[in-house]
């Protein structure tokens, strides 16, 4: 029997280390200004342009992940 570990973008790791290790993870999504965004761990948008975009005033906020997309990303693995 084998097993996957997953968890989703707010997990607070980076990128490099759920690499490393093989973890898989679902990303939440975010509006910054007026276009929205997939949250991957800094990978579209480095953290340091993000927050610096937030700084200047653009407006910022986040939705969760809806219940197909979660269908989506967990049959993948039921597939594998």
């Amino acid at each position: 029997m084998s097993y996957i570990l997953s968890c989703c973008s707010t997990v607070d790791l980076s990128y490099e280390h759920l690499k490393a290790r093989d973890l898989h993870y679902i990303c939440f999504h975010y509006s910054l200004g007026d276009k929205t965004y997939l949250d991957d761990l800094g990978q579209t948008i480095p953290f340091d342009e993000f927050y610096q975009r937030m700084a200047n005033g653009e407006r910022t906020k986040t939705s969760q992940i809806s219940a197909e997309e979660y269908k989506t990303y967990f049959r993948q693995f039921l597939e594998e």
